[in-house]
């Protein structure tokens, strides 16, 4: 890390109550030492973790909140579109937390429960 003059930038580190002034180092540099992952492949990582777990039956979603939501909320055909319309559904009087689910053309729970699973693409 160097400012515009070209001067190597250094950090103040306290070491058991001791600083010690040391070499700054860049993000990508004190990851791999620490042997961390870049944010943008812990964010995939996790994207990946959460499709795994859809796609396998362990994704802990109370599938009746998810069925007693409005089909114009489920329908929606962007996300943005979605999070519109689920803020506006919790909003009114047909609000989604309330509402029991009722008889819906939705897939059935892949862990072989009662309860119903909206995933129809």
């Amino acid at each position: 890390m160097a400012d515009h003059s070209g001067a190597t930038a250094y950090q103040m580190v306290a070491i058991n109550g001791i600083k010690i002034r040391r070499k700054a180092k860049q993000a990508a540099d004190r990851l791999k030492e620490l042997n961390l992952f870049s944010l943008e492949t812990r964010r995939l990582r996790g994207q990946l973790i959460e499709v795994f777990k859809i796609l396998r039956g362990f994704d802990n979603v109370d599938y009746s909140r998810w069925n007693a939501l409005p089909s114009d909320v489920v329908n929606s055909d962007s996300v943005e579109q979605f999070k519109t319309r689920l803020d506006e559904s919790g909003r009114g009087k047909g609000n989604f937390y309330k509402c029991k689910p009722s008889g819906s053309p939705f897939l059935e729970n892949p862990r072989g429960s009662h309860e119903y699973v909206g995933l129809l693409f």
